[in-house]
């Protein structure tokens, strides 16, 4: 009886807020132009203005704005402008790992079963493929998009697993990063970029190999 209440809630309240993140994302879209709320030059002179409580809010606006879609690419180049190379690039990382699970987490409560229900078989087909190369899927989208919301939102949505897409998030998301912060401060140097494709390609061929051999046991799916 408890279940089938708590289960009605459920479906009751997904709709109000995917919706309300809906508007949120809207609203987001829209103060990202000058002289919004969340202009980027605004957005720089608040926290450079904060101290020590700079980089910590700084990471939890980074997670709570790119769990409604904001765009991640802003906030890092923006991060790049404020504190030096690494200590940009590490309070990047963090707030993206951060915002990155929360999307996840979002979509995959608000979103999944739903999904589940509705989606033709060829796609709960297309699904488990991907679901089975999560790492690979993931590592490849962090490598080439760093962290669209989108792909987070699918990734909860769909049925890769969480730990998959952690693992895959964690390491993928150190060579854009990288690159994009020694770009967004004016810091290029050939040295740090070089790294930062050696480093993705290395992890990439790694996760691949491990995958592989995953899946080369028997009873892997």
């Amino acid at each position: 009886m408890a279940d089938s209440v708590i289960a009605r809630s459920r479906r009751h309240w997904r709709p109000v807020v995917l919706l309300g993140l809906l508007a949120v994302f809207i609203v987001a879209q829209a103060g990202a132009a000058p002289g919004g709320p969340t202009d980027p030059a605004h957005l720089r002179d608040l926290v450079g203005s904060s101290g020590t409580w700079g980089p910590p809010l700084f990471i939890v606006g980074f997670a709570l704005t790119h769990a409604i879609g904001f765009p991640s690419l802003v906030l890092v180049l923006l991060a790049a402008t404020i504190w030096p190379l690494w200590p940009a690039t590490a309070i990047s990382w963090t707030g993206a790992m951060l915002g990155t699970s929360l999307a996840y987490g979002i979509a995959a409560w608000a979103g999944r079963d739903w999904a589940m229900q509705r989606i033709p078989a060829r796609l709960h087909h297309l699904d488990r493929t991907v679901a089975n190369r999560g790492l690979l899927t993931v590592l490849g989208v962090r490598l080439l998009l760093l962290t669209p919301a989108p792909a987070d939102w699918l990734c909860g949505v769909g049925s890769i697993r969480y730990r998959d897409f952690l693992v895959a998030t964690s390491v993928g998301l150190v060579p854009p990063t990288v690159v994009l912060t020694t770009l967004g401060g004016g810091e290029v140097t050939r040295t740090a970029l070089v790294a930062a494709v050696a480093a993705g390609t290395a992890l990439f061929a790694v996760v691949g190999l491990l995958e592989a051999r995953r899946r080369g046991r028997p009873g892997a799916p």
